[in-house]
């Protein structure tokens, strides 16, 4: 654990691990020394699954797994944690199942998921995640610009001075109100931008952004792809 008392990870031996346990545990029961077993077979992922048995006849057994339960519970699974946090880890530094396997097989660890429990992981429980946080990221930019669009009409107002006709005043007044209504368009400046999923002119997939220049802040983004494979289904 950290300073702060907070759950955290660490790389270390197995051995290390299994030899401190044998040498300083005992049997709850009876006293007696411990065996300490790592079960691969019964990994979940990246969460390996740890047993102490008594070496004596007692037949004491206490297992748990290297990492906690996600208390995000998404599609009526919750996943572990250490599960989600390595994907995410991969994702954002734009790598994918094949690079977590290969980073697994050079520090000697046992493999990770396996490609479908990857991308259940990805559709279940990362992909909803990400798409809340962006929704509310995008809305939190276009509420900042509004509040700019109003400043900068408000300011409008005031230069023009107060010697101005009782009816024109009332006129940019309402309009400098409507710039908080939500449903209200302002006029803003925003720069557009693609990007295809990979290098080259073959990708079938692709982004669009719009990003605001008063901010660099992204407004809204649309995915788009050149298939369906629903459509293609549907002409078979």
């Amino acid at each position: 654990t950290s300073d702060t008392d907070q759950s955290a990870y660490v790389f270390m031996d197995t051995e290390i691990l299994s030899s401190i346990f044998e040498e300083l545990v005992k049997c709850p029961n009876c006293r007696s020394n411990i065996n300490f077993n790592h079960d691969i077979g019964e990994k979940k992922g990246l969460a390996q699954l740890f047993t102490i048995t008594c070496r004596n006849s007692c037949s004491w057994v206490k297992s748990f797994y290297s990492s906690q339960i996600s208390e995000r519970k998404r599609a009526g699974i919750k996943p572990f944690d250490i599960n989600i946090r390595s994907l995410m880890a991969f994702r954002e530094i734009g790598k994918g199942h094949t690079d977590i396997e290969t980073f697994c097989g050079l520090m000697n660890m046992p493999a990770p998921m396996n490609v479908k429990a990857y991308h259940t992981l990805v559709k279940d429980s990362i992909l909803p995640v990400y798409h809340d946080v962006v929704k509310e990221d995008m809305k939190q930019a276009a509420d900042e610009l509004r509040e700019m669009a109003k400043e900068t009409v408000t300011e409008d107002v005031d230069n023009s001075g107060s010697n101005d006709e009782s009816d024109e005043s009332d006129n940019d007044i309402d309009f400098v109100n409507n710039t908080t209504d939500s449903d209200d368009i302002c006029d803003v400046t925003a720069s557009f931008d693609g990007s295809w999923q990979r290098r080259g002119y073959a990708s079938l997939n692709g982004i669009v952004s719009a990003i605001s220049i008063d901010t660099g802040k992204c407004l809204a983004y649309e995915c788009m792809s050149k298939i369906c494979k629903a459509c293609e289904v549907w002409e078979k």
